[in-house]
């Protein structure tokens, strides 16, 4: 089994090299530039508005030095970082209790993992598997070590700080050794970002409202109404529409307030099933929404319920992988933004398009039935 998963990674790597891929791609070499350069990378007017801590920042950076020095393109460095992470979270499944082949096979041939690691160019993953070893070295009562992994999980992607708190609820008395190795990290990691006068965006919830759940319906639905020739509903959804940064921030922090009373004081729930809550539980609750998310839950999902991550992985990589072809459209018929010009869409390039939306909408609901059920254990 583990020449299978080297032999899979090896094909990853081959297939980073191949051209194309996202805007993010553009976007953290952009920012590992400023990094390099010691700007501070946290200011809005720059060109990636998103506020990364320095962990992302330091993949980023790396992927570009590792270009610079070897001469291969930064879109095959940024990928490696994701197929590495792959292989470790892979590894660590065929070793766990309860996990095993069938689990590390779900994992690494789940179109979820394939294609945010070769294509997207992300380091979500990196995140994840960080925040992934954290719980289980929970569970092996490695305190220290436990902190120092969602310390570093933290320090490149901010949310997974929250699962402090089912950490703390399942070592009880014993959590002080991890939690303050968590804070301990994150602040040495980030310590040069605490001079910034713009480090209060680090804590500033996720933006990019549209293209994930209820919100595909509030974006679209204007301009759907005005094409079935009902214009007369649109000014209702714009309002709905304009209000939804301000509702995103407190639904937000309203789940991350929620998630840490259920866990605190609710009946317990293992570490696993209580960082997969949290994970489908934003999904569920936020109208904001980046399609490298889909990757947090994944490994979670294996270890809970094997049969659910499969089920996630076929309609969540359907929806990644026509999301994809969509976003070629822009360039295909030369418009700025597809949601805005559909009138210009062929029939068939129409009908992809509301594929896409109406597979966003069922990946959305299957994790609302998620939540719901891990919320009522």
């Amino acid at each position: 089994m583990i020449r299978l998963v080297l032999a899979l990674t090896i094909v990853k790597l081959v297939l980073c090299v191949l051209p194309g891929g996202t805007a993010d791609i553009l976007q953290q070499q952009q920012q590992a530039e400023r990094f390099l350069e010691s700007r501070d990378t946290l200011d809005p007017t720059a060109s990636n508005p998103a506020a990364f801590l320095l962990g992302h920042n330091a993949l980023a950076a790396g992927a570009l030095y590792a270009a610079r020095v070897t001469g291969a393109p930064f879109r095959f460095w940024i990928r490696v970082p994701a197929v590495l992470a792959d292989l470790g979270l892979a590894l660590l499944l065929l070793v766990i209790p309860g996990a095993g082949r069938r689990a590390a096979l779900l994992y690494v041939l789940s179109p979820v993992s394939m294609l945010l690691a070769v294509y997207h160019g992300q380091v979500h993953t990196v995140a994840t598997a960080l925040a992934f070893v954290a719980t289980w070295l929970v569970l092996r009562d490695q305190r220290i070590l436990a902190g120092v992994a969602l310390g570093l999980a933290t320090s490149v992607r901010q949310h997974f700080l929250v699962l402090a708190v089912p950490v703390a609820r399942a070592l009880g008395a014993r959590a002080v050794p991890a939690l303050v190795a968590v804070v301990a990290v994150v602040l040495v990691v980030n310590m040069p970002l605490l001079a910034s006068p713009y480090v209060h965006r680090t804590v500033a919830p996720p933006a990019g409202y549209g293209t994930w759940g209820y919100s595909i319906l509030f974006v679209n639905g204007p301009r759907l109404l005005a094409l079935a020739g009902l214009p007369q509903l649109v000014p209702y959804v714009a309002t709905v529409l304009s209000a939804m940064p301000a509702v995103g921030a407190v639904l937000h922090f309203g789940w991350t307030a929620a998630f840490a009373a259920r866990v605190s004081f609710g009946r317990p729930l293992d570490p696993w099933r209580a960082a997969l809550l949290f994970l489908v539980g934003f999904y569920a609750v936020t109208p904001s929404w980046g399609i490298q998310w889909l990757i947090w839950a994944l490994p979670f999902w294996v270890i809970v319920d094997r049969r659910g991550a499969l089920v996630y992985s076929a309609i969540a990589g359907s929806f990644l992988a026509i999301s994809y072809w969509v976003w070629t459209f822009n360039a295909k018929y030369g418009i700025y933004q597809v949601t805005a010009n559909l009138g210009a869409l062929s029939r068939v390039d129409l009908a992809l398009y509301m594929l896409a939306g109406a597979l966003g909408v069922v990946t959305w609901l299957y994790c609302v039935k998620t939540a719901w059920s891990l919320w009522r254990e």
